[in-house]
């Protein structure tokens, strides 16, 4: 990426590989993501189907 140097400033824009490699870790973060939501998702169902409810205990 442009950096400022000494006193002359330049226009900070990211090269074409800097932005590629922005997006996949950006596209791999959003896909980590949906599985862990997804996973939740499946162990509150069986949980619920086993009788159980979500939610913090209340005695």
């Amino acid at each position: 990426m442009g950096w400022v140097t000494g006193q002359t400033e330049r226009s900070i824009q990211p090269r074409p590989a800097d932005r590629l490699v922005l997006h996949i870790f950006g596209a791999l973060g959003q896909f980590e993501r949906d599985l862990i939501r997804e996973q939740t998702r499946a162990g509150l169902v069986a949980a619920f189907a086993r009788g159980r409810k979500a939610g913090a205990c209340r005695w």
